[in-house]
């Protein structure tokens, strides 16, 4: 399966062979709410310190059954960043039909414990429609800003993503893909302080090889910022399992995104 060197338009969305009245399936709903969790951290950091300052590459891996009351590794996100690993466990509720259903997601720490971690706490809601094509996401963050552990920062984010299944195929190929759009923002005591475009795209062909691409851009007339998660592996019916990078960089939200699987 052949992939674009870029993509100048790309929205925000996932793929699989879903069932027909779901446009995620419970693997991906983990999946989608994971990676934004840890978008939520990346951007308070950000917020914190620069763009500038937090700009490299860093390894990214991703394990999601969707299944409830499992242990943590089941459904886990985490980032290796410069200073320490970044993760997020997903706790998905059963669904109620005709109404939808909600995750919720938690920060938690995997790396040393000797190693200033200036996460807190994090967590988050998301709740998805009946049809799982809209997601609607609530978090509350809290940093550290200094290594003495004293003072702290207080931030909150929130979400709306929507979302459209498509499938293509001919001879030698089929492919499934499941777009979307949506904003977000972080803000401080109900001030904004960032608008980000997010801007997402799961791309599975005939089997269960499936290719990841996550963008958050800062919305702003003076600063850039975009937050990019790419990554590869399995999508299956029962799993989602992926590894990647994450990369931070000055990029405009109009710039091509350069891939690199």
């Amino acid at each position: 399966m052949n992939y674009s060197a870029c993509f100048s338009v790309i929205l925000l969305g996932f793929s699989n062979i879903v069932h027909a009245d779901d446009q995620l399936t419970d693997p991906e709903r983990s999946s989608v709410s994971l990676l934004s969790s840890i978008m939520d951290i990346i951007i308070s950091k950000i917020d914190n310190s620069s763009c500038y300052e937090m700009r490299g590459r860093y390894p990214l891996k991703l394990f999601a059954t969707g299944v409830v009351a499992q242990r943590r590794q089941n459904n886990m996100a985490t980032v290796k960043l410069a200073d320490h690993a970044v993760s997020v466990v997903a706790y998905p509720k059963n669904k109620i039909p005709d109404i939808g259903s909600q995750i919720i997601t938690v920060y938690t720490r995997t790396s040393d414990y000797n190693i200033f971690d200036p996460v807190k706490n994090y967590d988050a809601i998301y709740s998805f429609n009946a049809t799982a094509d809209r997601i609607s996401m609530v978090s509350n963050l809290e940093l550290f800003l200094n290594y003495n552990y004293l003072t702290t920062q207080e931030y909150s984010a929130e979400a709306n993503i929507s979302f459209q299944f498509s499938e293509t195929s001919d001879i030698t190929d089929a492919v499934s893909s499941n777009r979307g759009e949506g904003i977000s923002q972080l803000s401080i005591s109900e001030t904004q302080k960032a608008r980000y475009q997010q801007r997402l795209r799961i791309t599975r062909d005939d089997g269960t090889n499936a290719h990841t691409l996550f963008l958050r851009d800062l919305l702003s007339y003076r600063q850039t910022c975009r937050i990019k998660a790419e990554m590869v592996g399995r999508n299956g019916m029962g799993s989602v399992s992926q590894d990647g990078y994450l990369t931070i960089d000055m990029s405009w939200p109009d710039d091509p995104v350069v891939l690199y699987f």
